[in-house]
């Protein structure tokens, strides 16, 4: 557990930003089942109409975003399970192509790995860099496992195989770092789940301004506390087979063009937001 000996410092971004934005895009792949269910599903059978949903990410939901981002000037990190790597290589490509990061998110996102489980661990982490890497030639640098299902012996595998950073943590409203097995390891925690369009918007089935308005509210309130001189993160997350979709597509943009209606923004990659957290916590040692 950390020790906390006071109120937090505050955070300072480049430019002097009131305000860190960024999105996260998973692109993902499963087995059985994808997030969609139309009814009960027998465990270990395949679902053809939920894999079918996930589809709609390679078929139709990466372009329109991919499209919306460029359109925009807006870059973002896309999370890309192994398995999604493994079948569809060219996508990867294009998102690197866009300009965009990429960071790796497991296997596969219907059979999860036990964190405490050290050796599945490594055989997931080797496995899923192998798939981005072949498809892409880039090693990612980022990893977040599917459900955020982090642990201890996962942050140290993650810093033998050449990882600074990860998304599995949910404890601050900026990123923060520590040493792991001796090195700093960034921490990017889950500022977005007030505007995750799986957890807000499909699994509730709430009108896409409830996923809007969350994230402003979210915008808003940290964009005050940035004036006031504490400066924040706030993140939102669009599933290439959720977010992309027509009933919430625009939503996503119409936030997008708010963000960028205000001065003080630092638009980033997660890349670029761990890169920037480590260079402060090394000044500060």
């Amino acid at each position: 557990m950390d020790v906390i000996k006071g109120p937090p410092e505050p955070m300072e971004w480049p430019g002097k930003a009131k305000i860190c934005v960024s999105i996260g895009s998973a692109f993902e792949s499963f087995y059985n089942q994808s997030h969609f269910s139309s009814g009960p599903h027998t465990p270990g059978k395949v679902s053809e109409i939920s894999l079918s949903y996930n589809r709609y990410a390679s078929k139709m939901g990466v372009w329109r975003l991919l499209d919306m981002f460029d359109r925009h000037g807006v870059k973002v990190t896309f999370s890309c399970n192994g398995k999604a790597a493994e079948e569809q290589p060219i996508i990867l490509q294009h998102m690197l192509k866009h300009g965009h990061d990429i960071a790796a998110h497991g296997w596969s996102n219907d059979f999860w790995v036990d964190g405490n489980d050290r050796e599945a661990c490594r055989v997931d982490i080797v496995r899923t860099v192998d798939a981005i890497v072949k498809a892409t030639g880039v090693t990612p640098t980022g990893w977040v496992s599917p459900g955020a299902r982090g642990s201890e012996a996962m942050f140290e595998l993650l810093v033998e195989h050449g990882f600074v950073w990860t998304g599995d943590d949910a404890s601050h409203d900026i990123p923060w770092v520590r040493n792991v097995k001796g090195k700093p390891f960034a921490f990017l925690p889950r500022t977005n789940l007030q505007s995750n369009d799986l957890i807000v918007w499909q699994r509730q089935a709430n009108h896409g301004s409830v996923f809007s308005e969350g994230f402003r509210d979210a915008f808003d309130y940290l964009y005050k506390e940035g004036e006031r001189g504490s400066p924040k993160w706030v993140e939102m997350v669009v599933h290439t087979d959720i977010g992309s979709r027509p009933a919430l597509a625009g939503h996503i943009e119409k936030m997008i063009e708010y963000v960028k209606s205000h001065d003080g923004v630092w638009f980033a990659r997660r890349s670029e937001i761990a890169e920037w957290a480590l260079k402060q916590a090394a000044a500060k040692a």
